[in-house]
């Protein structure tokens, strides 16, 4: 079974002057802290889904409840921040999704060196020349992704009819498994949440082998790059983000190195520099 393609982000930037920003400083002289903070919150929500959001009835009660906030007030401030521009009004009227080119600047940015990433069609905000250095886009119309998931779904189901009428018989060995994991935790540079990682994602782990030292080391220079570049204060995910999803950007199959580019894509709050 082939393994999924990752979509969401890890960790995105955050510019230290947001707050600055006349869209977001209209939200918090409003709402206070706590719609600095909903903000804050939302952006962590998409940047993990991808480039988009959806702000169905579902969502909503789902958000409001791990944020710990009334329901009427998040909608209230997302209502704001739709209404100052901060994500585009026009998807979210027709799809119900929370996006803004800001957001899909950073995200395109950050997917660069995954081989393939699928984008719908309908929620770009991004003009074909903004995209042009982003060739590992394969844009999709919204009829195909809902094809997609249907499929996906019937492979689950095919998969665990099978898995049920067969005994399933693991050989690998425990120890092996921890002695392998032992091995690429000393080689990471954070040991933060080493307990987090469960005996199946060792496993996992352990499956891949030395591709995953290669991750590792990849993760390592890639984080070098960006540091030197103009993520300074970038620090490394702690090694229980790193070893349970982090790894997944750096598989042999996702990973692609990026020895120069003609272009560079840089951003502003809502814009896109090509320099």
């Amino acid at each position: 079974m082939a393994r999924p393609q990752k979509i969401g982000l890890d960790y995105f930037p955050l510019d230290v002057y947001v707050d600055q920003d006349d869209k977001v400083a209209i939200i918090e002289a409003k709402y206070g802290l706590l719609g600095f903070g909903v903000i804050i919150k939302l952006l962590m929500k998409i940047y993990s889904e991808g480039y988009y959001y959806k702000w169905s009835e579902k969502e909503q009660i789902l958000f409001s409840k791990r944020v710990n906030v009334d329901i009427n007030t998040v909608n209230n401030i997302i209502n704001d921040c739709i209404k100052w521009g901060m994500f585009e009004a026009k998807l979210f009227k027709k799809y119900e999704i929370l996006t803004s080119n800001g957001i899909q600047v950073r995200y395109f940015e950050a997917i660069t060196r995954r081989k393939t990433v699928e984008v719908v069609q309908e929620y770009l905000l991004l003009k074909n020349g903004a995209l042009k250095s982003c060739t590992n886009l394969i844009i999709v119309p919204i009829n195909e992704v809902n094809v997609d998931i249907n499929e996906v779904n019937d492979n689950i189901s095919t998969q665990s009819k099978v898995k049920n009428s067969k005994e399933y018989k693991d050989t690998v060995q425990p120890k092996e498994v921890e002695r392998f994991f032992e091995e690429v935790w000393k080689i990471y540079p954070s040991k933060r949440g080493k307990g987090k990682i469960s005996d199946t994602k060792k496993k996992t782990i352990y499956k891949l082998g030395d591709e995953f030292k290669r991750c590792i080391q990849r993760y390592e220079a890639d984080t070098t790059t960006r540091k030197a570049d103009k993520f300074g204060d970038l620090q490394y995910q702690n090694g229980s983000t790193f070893f349970n999803s982090g790894y997944v950007d750096y598989l042999d199959k996702n990973y692609i190195e990026i020895v120069g580019q003609d272009t560079k894509l840089t951003y502003g709050s809502d814009q896109l520099i090509w320099m």
